[in-house]
């Protein structure tokens, strides 16, 4: 790894964990921590009233509070962390274009496939960049809830592909999911903290962009797939990959997809989600009054 990409892995870890703190302190956008029966109670109490179901996105921590409850947590913060870390590996990946000659260096991971292109300084930025983001994102998402197993395989499927390519490892295929599913998809980390914040407020507004993003997202992974064997194809051809590290990006991206599949389900489930009839703050208020009744 070199000293280039050692600073830009701390020097981002820092700012991710400095953003972090900036949006849940000064910002009002600290997680909202409630037992789940508050939440069931209300999801019942509407049924009754309205006759229909209350669909929110939330899930369970395996940790529970004083009672013995499981808890639901939100985390707008980190949604909009990572959407900051998107964009951001979106502007080093096209930073070529701002070159005197913009297709060379894709034209050497992707076409030519050599070798000393993974050397080149944005794609270790972006591999730098990448790791310090799922370093920082599974130690803050451990302290919410039990990860799914889906995404801690994700996750460190992901870190160990951007390490490898700090290591000086050629692969191009790593590269290319990075830049199709997490770069790219920025604004489904917008819309999952902004619906987290404001879902009681604009309901109907959040529905749409969902049903927006879903289809954006659903491009963007049919596009992955497509550019990922047309380059395990290209490989094959130049005789450039070995079949293990054929068999791994096959067996990364199989992973990777299930996980993106599961999201892409997600977003769509979410454009049909009754999110004015759920204030996390107002639950959260109501509960802490009950809570001081009580000790009185």
């Amino acid at each position: 790894m070199s000293d280039f990409a050692l600073i830009i892995f701390f020097a981002t870890f820092f700012c991710w964990w400095l953003l972090n703190l900036i949006f849940e302190r000064f910002l009002n956008l600290s997680p909202i921590i409630l037992p789940k029966k508050v939440v069931q109670e209300k999801d019942e109490m509407i049924s009754k009233q309205q006759n229909k179901e209350l669909f929110i996105h939330m899930r369970s921590s395996k940790s529970l509070d004083a009672e013995g409850n499981f808890r639901i947590q939100t985390k707008p913060a980190l949604h909009y962390v990572k959407c900051v870390v998107s964009l951001l590996l979106t502007i080093i990946g096209l930073s070529p274009f701002f070159s005197d000659f913009p297709l060379i260096d894709y034209k050497r991971l992707f076409v030519d496939l050599d070798p000393t292109a993974i050397k080149l300084p944005f794609v270790q930025a972006a591999a730098a960049t990448l790791l310090s983001w799922y370093f920082f994102e599974t130690i803050m998402l451990s302290q919410y809830y039990k990860i799914q197993w889906s995404v801690i395989i994700h996750h460190w499927l992901t870190s160990i592909a951007a390490l490898l390519v700090l290591l000086g490892f050629f692969t191009p295929a790593a590269i290319m999911y990075g830049i199709f599913m997490v770069a790219l998809p920025f604004p489904v980390s917008f819309i999952m903290g902004f619906r987290t914040q404001f879902g009681d407020r604009f309901p109907k507004e959040i529905n749409k962009a969902h049903s927006i993003i879903s289809i954006y997202y659903k491009i963007l992974l049919a596009m992955c797939i497509s550019f990922e064997l047309l380059l395990l194809w290209n490989g094959v051809n130049k005789e450039v990959h070995s079949m293990v590290y054929i068999c791994a990006i096959i067996f990364c991206c199989i992973v990777w997809c299930y996980d993106d599949l599961k999201l892409a389900k997600s977003l769509k489930e979410a454009s049909v989600r009754n999110y004015e009839d759920l204030d996390f703050i107002k639950l959260k208020e109501e509960y802490n009054n009950e809570l001081k009744k009580k000790n009185n």
